[in-house]
């Protein structure tokens, strides 16, 4: 069910509406306290629930990890069948995390970590991705780089993506932008503004921006993902209290998908307000909310998606789009 509330709702008619629907499931509640290293607990953590219910919900949204990290009693509560399966997962992520960070030395190695940026690869907390992304100024030549060093071509989406691999690591895609398809929703020079020189468990890296990892993470949803996980809806929440919304909006704006980019954040706002019963961080810049029971991971809605693309006038996915949709309902 979902309900187009004004910004004005009181909270007690909003309460009453959480306690009719049953927004936010014991398990769902305990995950989140589990959570709050990423971004913080709901007011009250639920004194049942079920701890299966708790590891799917976790290992659908890339958070098992994360929930055991919490909690390493939680193994008192499982059956040897259910351990042995958590067990696998997790030495699925140890195999990742182990590979992540030979995949990054190797960057290093050929490239230097100043002439790259990591995108949706390391947040604030420990998740898998099936690759890792960088962003290059010189694709042709970056791309020339690894193949000299060993690397295999496995994958070219011209004139913005090259992926290559090597045994032992991670498949490595290289970008000339951060776009899907000839969707390209943040302007090249701002993809490298304000970028952040740190470390990544002992290895130089540079990330983006905020704004930046915003941006890409929100477009990301309706032009490629097509759905919210709740790992990410986290992290996204916990960079919004950091950010300049008004560049966020900006760029947008000059990309031509800030209509989208509303629609989006108000589906964040409405689950923000299901999960923790008060409005989300982002409201101050971008008011408008939807409410949606959170079951994660959530389709974004088809008439959303369907509009992000015919305002980013991306014809040439629309086909994709519907076809994706359409299997996705079989």
């Amino acid at each position: 069910m979902t309900r187009n509330v004004g910004y004005e709702m009181k909270s007690a008619e909003y309460s009453q509406i959480c306690r009719e629907e049953e927004m936010t499931s014991s398990e769902l509640n305990y995950l989140l306290h589990a959570c709050k290293d990423i971004y913080k607990p709901p007011q009250t953590e639920p004194k049942k629930y079920n701890i299966k219910k708790a590891i799917k919900i976790a290992n659908d949204n890339g958070l098992l990890y994360q929930l055991i990290k919490s909690n390493s009693g939680i193994y008192e509560d499982i059956d040897q069948n259910l351990k042995l399966a958590v067990n696998k997962l997790l030495n699925h992520h140890q195999q990742y995390f182990c590979r992540l960070k030979k995949s990054i030395s190797e960057i290093n190695r050929i490239l230097g970590p100043d002439n790259c940026l990591i995108i949706k690869t390391i947040y604030n907390y420990p998740h898998t991705t099936k690759d890792v992304d960088i962003v290059v100024k010189d694709l042709s030549g970056s791309l020339d780089s690894f193949l000299e060093n060993g690397h295999q071509h496995t994958f070219r989406e011209p004139p913005y993506k090259q992926t290559v691999r090597k045994d032992g690591l991670l498949h490595i895609t290289l970008h000339k932008c951060v776009a899907w398809g000839k969707v390209v929703p943040i302007s090249l020079d701002f993809l490298w503004e304000n970028s952040q020189k740190t470390k990544f468990h002992g290895l130089a890296v540079q990330l983006p921006s905020v704004e930046v990892d915003l941006l890409t993470l929100i477009a990301h949803i309706p032009f490629e993902l097509l759905y919210f996980k709740l790992g990410d809806l986290l992290y996204i929440f916990k960079l919004s209290e950091q950010a300049d919304w008004k560049k966020i909006l900006k760029q947008a704006k000059t990309n031509n998908w800030i209509n989208t980019l509303k629609n989006v954040v108000s589906i964040m706002n409405g689950l923000h307000r299901s999960l923790y019963n008060e409005p989300s961080p982002i409201e101050n810049e971008i008011p408008g909310y939807v409410i949606k029971k959170p079951k994660f991971p959530l389709s974004c809605p088809f008439a959303v998606i369907l509009r992000a693309h015919i305002e980013k006038r991306a014809w040439e996915k629309i086909f994709s789009v519907q076809q994706y949709i359409k299997q996705r309902l079989k």
